[in-house]
């Protein structure tokens, strides 16, 4: 087998948009993914952590952790 030739059979695999969340009111500057997958919390420059579902969930409202004193670096779930 030539060097090189099982990188020819791989094909490029788009990202495919599913949803988007328009609640952030600035930059996004941070993301996380809950360890089960099913929700992502995204920190922004508006002072804000949103927490957003990745499927649809009836009469769920991103809550915004909100009140903080400069642009959010980090969020994170816990993994416990």
């Amino acid at each position: 087998e030539t060097p090189g030739a099982a990188d020819a059979e791989k094909r490029f695999q788009p990202f495919r948009l599913m949803a988007a969340f328009g609640t952030c009111h600035d930059d996004i500057t941070c993301l996380d993914w809950s360890p089960d997958g099913q929700l992502v919390a995204a920190g922004s420059k508006d002072l804000a952590c949103h927490v957003f579902s990745g499927e649809r969930r009836e009469g769920y409202r991103a809550p915004a952790l909100a009140a903080h004193r400069a642009p959010l670096v980090g969020a994170f779930f816990s993994s416990r």
